[in-house]
């Protein structure tokens, strides 16, 4: 799903003298696909969509103008957290 960077870059200028210093810092998306979404739980697609399907795991709906909506399945990053949490052996 898209491209992200890996570490942080800088990059430095100098201009009549004065140093400029623009750092960039990685940025970790919110919503993930089905795909991103499968491989961060480490479980088929087909099983997120069961899931989404049984209401175990919620998709987000993002609205369009005349009232449709992205047909691409989208989930929290923190929802998939918390399945974790409490998928996790208490025993």
């Amino acid at each position: 799903m898209g491209t992200s960077i890996q570490g942080t870059q800088s990059r430095s200028s100098e201009r009549d003298g004065a140093a400029v210093h623009i750092t960039v810092a990685p940025v970790s998306p919110r919503l993930l696909d089905l795909h991103v979404s499968a491989g961060y739980l480490g479980l088929s697609e087909w099983t997120i969509r069961t899931l989404e399907q049984q209401g175990i795991l919620k998709r987000v709906r993002v609205p369009l103008p005349n009232h449709g909506e992205v047909r691409k399945l989208l989930f929290d990053k923190s929802d998939l957290d918390q399945l974790i949490e409490a998928w996790k052996d208490t025993r």
